[in-house]
């Protein structure tokens, strides 16, 4: 049967743009690589910012498997911080995650097989999940789940060695805890040429108890990346 070819490449271009995963780490980078970023938070009538950094710093096997040790850093320069209550501090997540959990459209951090959290000044213990501590961050790094799509046009990351074009994937997700529900409408701002291909976030957050509602916007955005990361926490081991 006859198929005009514009017919082809538009399939061949839909199939290409389809995402079935919005998780913000799915590219695993090569070992020692990071990337830093300006985070900021506007809601409660504050605008607050912080740093995180993500590293990969070392490998390792797990029940036979070749595993990564991933960390997500928290920054938080003036000291704690609260928004409606919920507390930013200085945290550092360490997490063991097998290599072959990692690719497009798979969410590593699903398939941790260890993670530890450090928060100062305390000592850093294991947990089950980041939903068990921080039930807003699991939400963030899971991404948007609900209305996945690629927006028709790139958008341009500025940083300290220029502009950075990026396909933006767009979406929503929805979560509930202790009586709050929190509605993310999320674009993740990516780039294939930087560790973890993540060069921006843009979300806002409707959070709802009752009849009482608030809103919260975040931006986070690439400020460096390189080679040869030093773990924070290199001690901590299956």
């Amino acid at each position: 049967m006859f198929v005009p070819m514009f017919l082809m490449l538009s399939a061949t271009f839909a199939g290409a743009d389809e995402v079935k995963s919005g998780a913000l780490l799915q590219t695993l980078p090569k070992d020692g690589q990071w990337a830093s970023y300006l985070i900021q938070i506007n809601g409660d009538g504050k605008d607050l910012s912080l740093n995180w950094k993500l590293r990969s710093v070392g490998t390792c096997f797990h029940e036979g498997k070749p595993c990564r040790y991933l960390e997500l850093e928290q920054i938080c320069e003036n000291g704690s911080q609260e928004v409606y209550g919920y507390s930013l501090a200085s945290t550092v997540w360490r997490s063991v995650i097998p290599e072959a959990a990692f690719g497009k459209d798979k969410n590593p951090f699903e398939s941790a097989v260890k993670i530890w959290i450090q928060k100062d000044p305390q000592p850093a213990t294991v947990v089950d999940s980041i939903d068990v501590q921080d039930p807003i961050l699991a939400s963030i790094i899971r991404g948007p789940s609900n209305n996945l799509k690629v927006e028709d046009k790139t958008e341009t990351i500025v940083w300290q060695k220029g502009e950075l074009p990026c396909r933006v994937v767009c979406g929503t997700r929805e979560l509930q805890f202790a009586g709050y529900k929190v509605e993310f409408i999320s674009r993740v701002l990516r780039n294939d040429s930087i560790p973890f291909t993540v060069a921006g976030i843009r979300q806002e957050l409707k959070v709802s108890l009752g009849a009482v509602e608030y809103k919260v916007s975040i931006k986070a955005d690439l400020r460096d990346h390189g080679s040869g990361a030093e773990p924070k926490l290199p001690q901590l081991t299956p």
